[in-house]
């Protein structure tokens, strides 16, 4: 609260807050952006989570079906720029000398 109350007013010509004003703040940006002493890096864990439970899934495929769930995953998750309609062939690769 003192903070905003030294820069926002100043800087952006904002409002000044009182102190529950603030605590709603710090509040809504835990809820929005994570936080509240886990370490700060629950993103990642989840991130490990769904990469441990893909390749739990892609274990059991066969390796056609490994690769048509690739494709199908980069079509719809890619870059913009990679993403090409499902069954669509790749671009052209080089070849393996």
């Amino acid at each position: 609260m003192i903070l905003w109350n030294k820069l926002v007013p100043e800087i952006f010509n904002g409002p000044v807050i009182s102190f529950w004003q603030g605590l709603g703040l710090l509040l809504l940006s835990r809820i929005l952006f994570g936080g509240w002493g886990r370490g700060g890096a629950g993103w990642a864990r989840r991130r490990n989570a769904w990469k441990q439970k893909i390749a739990g899934r892609m274990a059991t495929m066969t390796p056609e079906e490994q690769e048509k769930f690739k494709q199908k995953m980069q079509s719809a998750c890619g870059p913009a720029w990679m993403r090409r309609k499902f069954g669509e062939e790749p671009l052209a690769t080089p070849k393996e000398v």
